[in-house]
């Protein structure tokens, strides 16, 4: 039977206990074990609507006898039976569940995308992950939870922007350098940019890879990486900006408060 690593969050109500109890209802419910559980961790909101409070994140790994549509299914029933509504994009949540990896499995479906999107670079995800699975295999990056982990915390403070057309990398690069002034061009190449945040030492190791997706490119192994469809700029910069907050998070805070 596979095992499944799974994000726990709450920011409304007694986020620990809810935390805690829907890890008890993991347990407890048929075709799951849960093998391991994280501590749990206060962090801050990143991305959604100005003025939640705080969350409480956590990791589980659990084993399934499910089919990973049937453990979605499953996981959304939990989090309508703590009260969960998807009324507000990125809102405040009563229970939120989501999956990260399924072993080293890749699926790309309208309703799952296994590895969890954004995991690489959400440290609230990441943290609590690398607890219980650091030598788990990220499948698409070729790297463990710790090596991310890592990257994500002791890499360079700088950005590597590459995939997709050229015209596409400039204006992202743009945007981005308009953010704050301390996000500067510091490599500019012809499938890449290079963005430094501040001024640090070396660019080599970015904290963060934004990978504009085109059919015949391939994803750089390594690095936390957000990957962005092609053509639909506007919404490619919000997840930028909302993904550059997880790393620096005073980075175009009032641009990003709205």
């Amino acid at each position: 039977m596979p095992e499944v690593l799974v994000a726990l969050g709450s920011n409304l109500g007694d986020s620990q206990a809810s935390v805690e109890r829907a890890l008890e209802r993991l347990d407890a419910t048929e075709g799951f074990s849960l093998l391991a559980a994280s501590s749990l961790h206060s962090t801050a909101p990143v991305g959604g609507p100005a003025g939640q409070g705080g969350f409480t994140n956590a990791a589980a790994r659990v084993q399934v006898d499910s089919s990973p549509r049937q453990v979605l299914t499953t996981l959304h029933n939990i989090e309508h039976d703590f009260g969960r509504l998807r009324d507000e994009y990125w809102g405040p949540r009563t229970l939120d569940l989501d999956i990260l990896l399924i072993e080293e499995r890749v699926i790309q479906s309208p309703l799952l995308s296994i590895p969890h999107p954004r995991m690489s670079f959400r440290p609230f995800m990441l943290d609590p992950a690398v607890e219980i699975a650091g030598q788990w295999q990220h499948p698409k990056l070729e790297a463990t939870l710790q090596e991310l982990a890592d990257r994500l915390h002791q890499g360079n403070d700088a950005i590597l922007l590459y995939g997709g057309l050229s015209h596409d990398r400039s204006w992202h690069a743009r945007q981005l350098a308009r953010l704050d002034p301390r996000v500067q061009v510091a490599l500019e190449e012809d499938d890449r940019v290079v963005l430094s945040v501040g001024q640090p030492s070396s660019i080599d190791q970015p904290r963060l890879a934004i990978f504009l997706h085109t059919p015949s490119s391939r994803l750089k192994a390594g690095f936390p990486t957000l990957t962005l469809k092609a053509g639909l700029r506007e919404e490619a910069l919000f997840d930028t900006r909302a993904a550059l907050r997880c790393l620096w998070p005073d980075l175009g805070r009032d641009d990003l408060a709205g």
